[in-house]
C-alpha cells in the first residue's frame, strides 16, 4: 500500500470512529438498537415525500406541537433538506419492503462524510498530518457541538446539528477552492474547453451555499457570505465568466426555489412558518404573530445580553414554559423575552480565539487587499466574521433566545478557532526544526483549550432514542387522519375545541384569557369578540383598543366596537386574501399591550368568538346550543 492509500485509509478510519463514537458518547444511539428519534415531524415528512406530497396531513386533527395549519394542510416549520437526505436512505429500503430506516444512522453517515471531507481537505492543502487531526478538536469535536448532541436532541436540536456539520462542509469547501486558486492558473477553460477542478470547486461552493437555508433558514447567512466571497475572488482572479454565471444561476435558482416553497407552504416567500406554528405557549405566540417589547430594546443592552448569553451564561434548569423569568444569567436585560439556556454553548476560550481571528483577518485584508484573498485563513476569517455579524444582527432583538439558537453561531466560532490554532501551529513549525518547544507549547495550549471547554459540557436532559418496536407503536398512535372536522357556528366557551390540537389555546373554561388566543374558524366572513373584564373592576374603553386579530398572516381591520352587558363587542372585518376566506383557518387574537407581555393572564374575559356576518349581533347569552341554529337574520357589517 502506497503512502497516499495509507493516508486515505487512516482518514476513513478516523471518520468512522468519530461518526460512531460521538453519537454513542452523547447518547444519540444505543448499542442495543435505539436508532430512531423520539420526535417524529421529520419522519412524517419523509412519509409524505414517499406519497408524492409536501403536506403531513390534510386534517387539522393531524397537528402536533409547533406544526402549522395553512391552506388546508398541515406543514412543519423545519427545513426540507434533512427530510430529503433521510429520503435517500428510506426510499431504497421501502422498495425492498423494509423500513423504517433509522434516522440516527442518517445522521451518523452525514457525520462520517463531513469528517472525512475535513480531513482530506486539510491534507490536500499540505498540512502536517498531526495538524490535520488536531484540527478536528476545533471542528467536528467542538465542545459546544458535543453539548448539542448530548442534549434532548428533538427535531429542534437535530436541525441545528445538521446545519453545523453542513456549515463545516461549506467552510472546508471554500478552503479547498482557495488552495486551488493559489496553486493553479485561471484561464484554462478557453484553452482546453473543459471545466477544471477549480471551476467545479466554485460551482460546488455556490450549490452548497444555496442549500444552506434549506437545512435551517438562519444558516442561509453562511451560504450568502460564502457565495459573495467566492464570487468576488473568482472575478478578481478572472475565472471564466461562463463558470461564474453558472454558479450565480445555481445559487439564485436554489434561493428562488426556497422562496417559492415558502409561498406554497406558508403563504409568503419570506415566511418560514414561524408566524403560523401552533403550541400552548401564549406569550410566544403573541410575540411571533404581533409584536414584542424586546423589539425596542436599546442596541447597547441588547448586544450586552447576546454577548453574555453566547460566551458567559451558565445553563439554568428552569423548564421552557418559564422562560420569561428575570435574572437568569448575568447581563440579562429586564425587558421581557423568552430565554432558555439548557445546555452549555461557548465560553471565554472561544470568545478570545474568535476575536483574535476576526480582528487579524480584517487587518490582514486591509493591508494586503487582493493578495489576502488567496490565503485560506484570511478568507475563512472573513467568512466567519461576516456570517457571525449577520446572525448577531438577526438575534440582537429576536423575541426568543435559546441554547440551540446560539449554536447557529457554531460554524463561525468553530472555524474561527480552527483558523487561530492552525495558523499558530503552522507559524511555530517554521522554527520547530531547531527548537521543538514552541510547537509543543501550542499543541499543549490547544489541548488545554479544548479540554477546559469539554469539561464544562452540561445539559438539562438527554436524548431518548427509540427502538423499532417503540417507533412503530408511536407512529400508530400519532398517525395522521383525514377525517373531517365539525366546528360549531361560534364559540361560547373554551371547551368547544372540535378535537383539534391547540384550538382555543389561551382561553380558559372560566372565560379568562392569556396574552393570545388561537381559534380555528371556517369560511370566515368577519371576526367577532365579546369581551368583559377578567375582574370585578370595569375596564375603560381604551383598554379594548389593545385587542388585535389576524387570520394566518393577514391582520384584520377593526370595524366597530360597541357596548354589551359589562363589556364590549369588537368586530373585525374578514380577511381580504382569497386563501384565508375559505375552509378552516386559524385566527390569532392579541389581548395584552406589547409592553405588558407576560405568561400571566390578560385583563379580559372572553365570552364569545364568532366569524359569520349573520351572528355579529348575536350575543353569547342568546346563542342557541343547537348546532343547526343558523336562521338568524343577517345584521352584520
Amino acid at each position: 500500500m502506497n503512502e497516499l492509500a495509507k493516508k486515505k485509509a487512516l482518514a476513513s478510519f478516523v471518520a468512522l470512529v468519530i461518526g460512531l463514537g460521538l453519537p454513542l458518547y452523547s447518547g444519540l444511539w444505543k448499542p442495543v438498537g435505539g436508532l430512531y428519534s423520539e420526535h417524529l415531524p421529520l419522519r412524517w415528512q419523509v412519509e409524505s415525500f414517499l406519497k408524492g406530497q409536501f403536506a403531513l396531513s390534510t386534517s387539522p386533527r393531524g397537528l402536533g406541537w409547533d406544526l402549522i395549519w395553512h391552506n388546508g394542510k398541515v406543514q412543519h416549520v423545519f427545513g426540507l433538506a434533512v427530510p430529503v437526505w433521510q429520503l435517500l436512505f428510506e426510499a431504497p429500503v421501502r422498495l425492498l419492503g423494509l423500513g423504517p430506516f433509522p434516522d440516527r444512522i442518517c445522521f451518523i453517515v452525514a457525520l462520517v462524510l463531513v469528517t472525512y471531507w475535513i480531513v482530506n481537505t486539510q491534507r490536500s492543502g499540505q498540512f502536517d498530518l498531526g495538524l490535520v487531526y488536531l484540527g478536528l478538536l476545533c471542528t467536528i469535536l467542538f465542545p459546544p457541538f458535543i453539548a448539542l448532541c448530548s442534549s434532548r436532541f428533538l427535531v429542534y436540536e437535530e436541525m441545528v446539528a445538521y446545519g453545523y456539520i453542513g456549515g463545516l462542509a461549506l467552510a472546508f469547501g471554500i478552503v479547498r477552492w482557495i488552495n486551488a486558486v493559489a496553486d493553479q492558473q485561471i484561464n484554462r477553460v478557453a484553452v482546453t474547453g473543459q471545466l477544471t477542478k477549480l471551476d467545479w470547486g466554485y460551482i460546488g461552493v455556490c450549490a452548497g451555499s444555496g442549500l444552506m437555508p434549506f437545512i435551517r433558514p438562519t444558516f442561509g447567512a453562511y451560504g450568502l457570505v460564502a457565495f459573495g466571497l467566492t464570487t468576488i475572488i473568482a472575478r478578481l482572479k478572472r475565472l471564466n465568466r461562463w463558470v461564474i454565471l453558472a454558479g450565480v444561476i445555481i445559487y439564485v435558482g436554489l434561493t428562488g426555489l426556497l422562496l417559492w416553497l415558502n409561498y406554497y407552504r406558508f403563504g409568503a416567500p419570506l415566511e418560514f412558518g414561524h408566524s403560523l406554528n401552533l403550541n400552548s405557549m401564549a406569550a410566544m405566540r403573541y410575540a411571533s404573530r404581533f409584536d414584542h417589547p424586546y423589539q425596542d430594546e436599546p442596541i447597547g443592552s441588547a448586544a450586552r445580553e447576546l454577548i453574555s448569553a453566547l460566551f458567559f451564561a451558565k445553563p439554568f434548569g428552569i423548564p421552557a414554559l418559564s422562560g420569561y423569568e428575570p435574572n437568569l444569567f448575568p447581563g440579562q436585560s429586564p425587558t421581557p423575552r423568552w430565554r432558555e439556556i439548557y445546555f452549555t454553548t461557548f465560553d471565554v476560550n472561544e470568545f478570545l480565539t474568535t476575536t483574535v481571528v476576526w480582528v487579524g483577518a480584517t487587518a490582514w485584508f486591509i493591508v494586503r487587499r487582493r493578495r489576502a484573498l488567496t490565503e485560506p485563513g484570511v478568507v475563512l476569517g472573513l467568512w466567519s466574521l461576516l456570517s457571525g455579524l449577520m446572525l448577531f444582527w438577526f438575534y440582537l432583538r429576536f423575541p426568543f433566545l435559546s441554547s440551540r439558537y446560539l449554536l447557529d453561531f457554531g460554524p463561525a466560532i468553530a472555524i474561527g478557532a480552527w483558523v487561530f490554532w492552525t495558523t499558530a501551529m503552522r507559524y511555530v513549525s517554521t522554527v520547530n526544526r531547531l527548537v521543538p518547544i514552541p510547537a509543543l507549547v501550542v499543541i499543549g495550549a490547544l489541548i488545554f483549550w479544548w479540554g477546559s471547554s469539554a469539561a464544562r459540557i452540561w445539559t438539562r436532559e438527554g436524548s431518548n432514542p427509540l427502538m423499532l418496536s417503540e417507533l412503530r407503536e408511536r407512529m400508530a398512535q400519532e398517525k395522521r387522519r383525514s377525517l373531517d372536522v365539525e366546528l360549531p357556528l361560534e364559540y361560547t366557551n373554551a371547551i368547544q375545541r372540535a378535537r383539534i390540537p391547540f384550538n382555543l389555546d389561551g382561553w380558559s373554561e372560566d372565560g379568562t384569557t392569556l396574552a393570545s388566543v388561537a381559534a380555528f374558524v371556517k369560511d370566515p366572513e368577519c371576526l367577532v369578540l365579546d369581551l368583559t373584564p377578567a375582574g370585578d373592576t370595569p375596564l375603560p374603553e381604551e383598554t379594548y383598543e389593545d385587542v388585535r386579530a389576524k387570520i394566518g398572516l393577514e391582520f384584520l381591520k377593526r370595524q366597530s366596537i360597541t357596548p354589551i352587558d359589562k363589556g364590549w363587542r369588537i368586530v373585525f372585518a374578514g380577511p381580504t386574501r382569497s386563501q384565508y376566506k375559505n375552509g378552516y383557518q386559524v385566527a390569532f387574537i392579541a389581548l395584552v399591550k406589547r409592553a405588558e407581555l407576560t405568561t400571566g393572564k390578560s385583563p379580559f374575559r372572553l365570552l364569545r368568538i364568532a366569524w359569520r356576518n349573520d351572528r355579529v349581533l348575536w350575543s353569547g347569552a342568546e346563542a342557541s346550543s343547537e348546532a343547526g341554529a343558523s336562521e338568524v337574520p343577517t345584521n352584520g357589517p
